[in-house]
């Protein structure tokens, strides 16, 4: 698998971009102007929040429905019942850092993980 950098100008207002910190996934989006992250694996089912979706300020996984604050990682829509972890973003030079540690995003990469 080869990845590159992640950038900021490839998250879009109100858009979601599956990265790896440190090989965890984690998704990164961007909510009036500032980006957040959330760790990148839904708690109720285990489903990759890559092909989520960001409604306001929530990121709704695919597989259930759950959501989640993209802020906080609070759960604001069942059926989860557990949050995620949520992580400090910055930016050095175009690139995201996630918690510090640069994020990389995987090219080519369509897959979908779900080990529920």
């Amino acid at each position: 698998m080869s990845t590159r950098p992640a950038t900021a100008d490839k998250v879009p207002e109100g858009g979601l971009v599956g990265v790896l910190v440190d090989g965890r996934q984690v998704v990164v989006g961007r909510v009036g102007g500032r980006l957040y992250a959330i760790d990148g694996t839904c708690t109720h089912q285990y489903a990759d929040l890559e092909h989520a979706t960001l409604s306001g300020e929530t990121v709704v996984c695919h597989f259930h429905g759950s959501g989640f604050d993209i802020r906080t990682g609070a759960v604001v829509c069942p059926p989860a019942s557990k949050p995620i972890a949520s992580f400090p973003v910055s930016v050095d030079d175009g690139c995201i850092l996630v918690d510090g540690i640069p994020a990389q995003v995987r090219v080519g990469y369509t897959g979908l993980r779900d080990n529920g």
